[in-house]
């Protein structure tokens, strides 16, 4: 279904390109150039049971949902990979997430809605987005770098079906979070 819905894009893309260039050869460079673009588009692979994944190294950018609603325990984020999107791997069962050293943005909601227990954010991260990690009721440490203290918003790491909550407060924002019992922020 999902190649179903990319190929009528693909097509349509390719007539607007026709319709806007007047010109076969320009519609069809373009459309070339967006089916062999290095990125997993969004809702890709959005409820499609799988359990298990491995994201080649030439993807530079996983689209919004794009493993969503899956059966994903464990996920290794290439380094080629600059962008995680909205959502991304959002409602799984990841128990493990290993976040390439590339990555310098984690969009909202990419990892809500799993089993994280801990997770590493690498010095290339500079932004982490509205509950990225939130709703990981399991989630008991967060390792992040001073390259993002800056640029996370509220929520990132929430839980909020529990009476056993801790505070974090980082740049003046605090966290009520879920059993988490160690954060790691080195000076910055």
């Amino acid at each position: 279904l999902n190649f179903t819905y990319f190929f009528i894009g693909v097509i349509f893309f390719f007539l607007l390109l026709k319709n806007r260039f007047k010109s076969t050869n320009l519609a069809l460079l373009g459309t070339l150039f967006l089916i062999i673009s290095p990125r997993i588009f969004a809702n890709a692979f959005y409820n499609n049971n799988l359990n298990n994944v491995t994201i080649p190294i030439s993807v530079t950018t996983i689209g919004e949902r794009a493993f969503a609603d899956n059966s994903l325990n464990n996920v290794t984020i290439p380094d080629s990979v600059k962008t995680i999107g909205i959502g991304a791997f959002a409602d799984n069962s990841l128990n493990t997430v290993i976040i390439g050293n590339s990555v310098k943005t984690i969009r909202h909601n990419a990892f809500v809605y799993n089993n994280l227990t801990s997770v590493t954010i690498p010095d290339s991260v500079t932004s982490i987005g509205i509950g990225a990690f939130a709703d990981n009721p399991k989630f008991i440490s967060a390792n992040i770098t001073s390259n993002v203290t800056k640029n996370i918003e509220n929520y990132t790491l929430t839980y909020d079906n529990t009476s056993e909550k801790t505070d974090i407060i980082l740049n003046n924002t605090t966290y009520n979070t879920f059993k988490i019992t160690n954060v790691v922020i080195p000076n910055s």
